[in-house]
């Protein structure tokens, strides 16, 4: 008899220390995406590793931006993040960050300049899905920042972002 990931994710939460997630139910909003916008974004926070926004969609006549998922998280706090995503693109690589803001408009890396990478750069032009690193970000909101290597259209889901307070 096997038992699924969610169980096991739900068994551990109940039976252990492991912090919850605190933005479940925080619906992003989406920016960029220019050929293709995800929706179902309920899925980035539902708790199941499964499921996932449709998928985000930008043609890059070069290296650049592809869009954003932005998170609001009420106040300035302090938290650990960590996405589960699905990229791919017809040519280069597809790079992911982690960034915060104070004032949702200058965004900045969780080590400084242009963020935390969540995930290594993906060459692939078939959906690859990343775990993300843990980043430690602090700001009143944070988003998911997608940006593609070369001239392609670039492909983006996302499956699953989870954040926990740290207490100061």
């Amino acid at each position: 008899m096997g038992i699924d990931e969610n169980t096991i994710i739900r068994i551990i939460s109940e039976r252990a220390e492991i912090p919850k997630n605190q933005l479940a139910g925080t619906v992003p909003t989406v920016t960029g995406f220019a050929d293709a916008v995800p929706g179902d974004l309920a899925n980035a926070t539902d708790g199941d590793v499964d499921s996932y926004t449709s998928t985000g969609t930008k043609i890059n006549g070069g290296a650049g931006d592809m869009g954003t998922f932005v998170f609001d998280i009420e106040r300035v706090r302090t938290m650990m993040i960590s996405a589960r995503v699905g990229v791919w693109a017809s040519a280069g690589n597809v790079q992911s960050y982690i960034e915060s803001s104070d004032d949702g408009i200058n965004y900045r890396g969780a080590t400084g300049g242009q963020g935390a990478s969540i995930a290594p750069s993906i060459t692939s032009a078939t959906e690859k899905i990343v775990e993300g690193q843990v980043c430690v970000i602090t700001g009143k909101y944070f988003r998911l920042r997608f940006y593609a290597g070369a001239a392609s259209t670039a492909n983006v889901r996302v499956y699953e972002v989870r954040g926990s307070d740290i207490p100061l």
